[in-house]
């Protein structure tokens, strides 16, 4: 789900969002931005490329009678993601075991070194 930022008054229950000139399904509307669902990678043309990065694609708004560039999408592999989700998970597990297990060493002995004394 991608944000748009717009002001276009009283026309902006009508907009349309277009990303690589397919329109995009939008999910909900607030007073100055639409929140949309980007169509798969596989379906955008690439006559639609965005001119500031040539890897992207055109993200453009109508409301009314008014057009405008609101920027640019380009999308990620995401090959490596479940992995990376899957490391990270863990990573965080262990960084909690970790510090827990601090923690309980620490209240543990705190009594019996005072006890010593």
């Amino acid at each position: 789900m991608i944000n748009a930022w717009v002001a276009w008054g009283e026309f902006q229950h009508e907009a349309e969002v277009r990303v690589g000139g397919i329109r995009s399904n939008i999910s909900e509307r607030f007073h100055n931005r639409i929140l949309f669902f980007a169509p798969d990678e596989s379906q955008l043309e690439r006559g639609f490329g965005c001119q500031e990065a040539s890897d992207a694609h055109s993200v453009d708004v109508q409301a009314g009678n008014t057009n405008g560039h609101a920027g640019c999408l380009s999308y990620v592999a995401s090959e490596g993601a479940p992995l990376t989700m899957i490391l990270g998970i863990s990573a965080g597990a262990l960084t909690v075991l970790t510090i827990a297990s601090i923690i309980a060493c620490c209240v543990t002995r705190k009594p019996k070194n005072q006890e010593e004394q």
